[in-house]
């Protein structure tokens, strides 16, 4: 069984600012591109719930409804992060 760590790991790719858009679903789309979006989606779920397990619970119910990761981490960052 895979651990939290591990899980957490896998799904950082999340948080990249660069990472590709999967375009909106299509008839015409490929198997392949459906199944890229199918994890995206999935990992994106996954990310945000390894990022709400952290939080404290005022920070957690300010943030539950947000379901992007990537949006999640940008505010804390930007709230909370340190200056070097």
């Amino acid at each position: 069984m895979e651990s939290t760590q591990e899980s957490a790991i896998k799904v950082a790719y999340m948080l990249n600012l660069d990472l590709p858009v999967i375009p909106p679903p299509t008839k015409d789309d490929s198997e392949e591109l459906r199944k890229q979006r199918a994890k995206q989606e999935e990992d994106e779920v996954l990310c945000s719930g390894h990022i709400l397990n952290t939080l404290l619970d005022t920070l957690y119910d300010l943030f539950m409804a947000v379901k992007n990761p990537r949006e999640i981490w940008t505010i804390l960052e930007h709230k909370y992060g340190t200056q070097e």
